[in-house]
């Protein structure tokens, strides 16, 4: 039988940005910032599920192991070990922070960009995208529990049909979490993590007529005397 791949602590330490296994489901994740952290990506009732273990080395490799073993355990025995650390977690978060919600946290950066506008129309112009792409998904979500995937899941569908308006959409929303995390309310912006996961922005070709050879004296005349 051959011996599965496990990683050691000089490995986790060496390793490059990328995704790597270590058994039981269990991945070391490596950003290119050097930063470190534990995913398990399971299957349960037929659902690819992946969810953060901890940091590296806050979370040693040791104890991502034995989590990643008990998990397993409650998936084999029926139970879905994330969900209910999941409700918990969010409850004792509500209990503890004072993070207003996406839509109060908007209104705080409307009131700053208001002095600086000179178009009456852009605060209308960002009420009006946030409403119809941000808020039924954030609007009553606290800043501080918005993350990637959130605002993904808010602009990947309309990045390829209305690019100019996922854009804007897109950088609305990190201005949001960037007035976030100045204020302490969260130690980063979920909209930074998504250029990579987004396809690049192509710039559009132009294509200009070709001009027939019996009206080349005629457009160099044109132009010599628009010049004059």
């Amino acid at each position: 039988m051959a011996k599965a791949n496990r990683l050691t602590v000089k490995e986790i330490e060496a390793k490059g940005p990328g995704i790597h296994g270590d058994g039981n489901c269990l991945f070391l994740r490596v950003q290119k910032s050097g930063s470190r952290q534990w995913v398990q990506i399971v299957t349960i009732n037929g659902k690819r599920v992946e969810r953060g273990l901890g940091g590296y080395p806050i979370v040693s490799l040791q104890e991502a192991r034995d989590t990643a073993i008990d998990n397993r355990r409650a998936i084999r025995r029926g139970e879905n070990p994330f969900e209910t650390r999941d409700q918990l977690r969010e409850q004792a978060a509500a209990a503890i922070s004072n993070a207003p919600t996406f839509a109060e946290a908007l209104e705080a950066v409307l009131a700053v960009q208001r002095q600086s506008w000179k178009n009456p129309k852009s605060e209308a112009q960002w009420r009006a995208s946030l409403r119809d792409y941000a808020m039924p998904t954030i609007g009553g979500k606290r800043v501080d529990a918005i993350t990637s995937a959130d605002v993904y899941a808010i602009v990947e569908p309309i990045w390829g049909t209305k690019r100019e308006t996922a854009q804007r959409v897109k950088q609305r929303i990190g201005a949001v979490m960037a007035w976030a995390k100045v204020n302490q309310h969260r130690t980063d912006n979920p909209v930074d993590d998504l250029d990579s996961a987004l396809p690049k922005t192509r710039k559009a070709k132009v294509h200009h007529r070709a001009l027939p050879y019996a009206e080349v004296p005629n457009a160099i005349a044109a132009v010599r005397n628009s010049q004059a």
